[in-house]
């Protein structure tokens, strides 16, 4: 390809790149109300757009990927301090309403979440994310396999899931609202010793596999 003054010919100048990219962050510099269902002014107005894996709209807004809350609740703003986060007051993700939406630090978010009661449906199962892959009856059965010897790292083979994810859930890191299953169980290094433990308690110690004997 043949270049002039350091540049292919036929390429844009740098000016030129300039301006064609301040020309395509001027489409996505206003927030697209023609994807909100404005209703009453009380109501709210859900995004008819996309939805991110957290249940709230996906937009881009002044050339970067945004929750279309947030973008909603900037475009009328102007702006938002630094450190502070988009919250609902009717807790729905989709809402664009300007008069539902407020800015508050990250910590009044988690503690508007625990004094309305919405983290619990987060747990587990019950979590929101439709890409959750592991569920109450897999993590008991990851302590069972690991507790008889099967390694994390072929559990997670076997799911298709990445083996930290295995660990944590096996010694208790996450999911700790799953109960133990407790059973029979003898120690590989004293075989003689016999007594009912919690499966994943004890294999989780180095060295250690309890081995189920029922």
């Amino acid at each position: 390809m043949k270049r002039r003054f350091g540049r292919a010919i036929g390429s844009p100048s740098r000016a030129e790149q300039a301006h064609q990219d301040l020309q395509r962050k001027s489409k996505t510099a206003a927030f697209s109300w023609g994807r909100v269902d404005v209703r009453g002014e009380d109501e709210c107005w859900p995004w008819l757009g996309a939805t991110n894996v957290w249940g709230y709209g996906d937009c881009v807004y002044a050339g970067r990927r945004s929750n279309a809350s947030r973008a909603a609740y900037l475009d009328k703003n102007g702006g938002i301090q630094p450190g502070h986060v988009v919250c609902h007051r009717c807790d729905n993700p989709i809402c664009c309403n300007p008069a539902h939406l407020f800015a508050a630090t990250q910590a009044d978010n988690l503690e508007d979440c625990r004094r309305k009661g919405r983290q619990r449906y987060r747990k587990g199962a019950n979590h929101h994310r439709p890409t959750a892959k592991m569920t109450p009856e897999k993590v008991m059965e990851a302590r069972r396999l690991y507790a008889s010897g099967v390694t994390q790292t072929e559990i997670a083979r076997r799911w298709g899931m990445h083996s930290s994810v295995i660990s944590r859930a096996v010694r208790g890191e996450s999911w700790k609202h799953v109960p133990e299953a407790t059973s029979t169980s003898k120690c590989v290094t004293s075989p003689s010793a016999t007594w009912a433990v919690p499966l994943a308690a004890c294999s989780g110690i180095r060295g250690c596999r309890a081995r189920n004997t029922i």
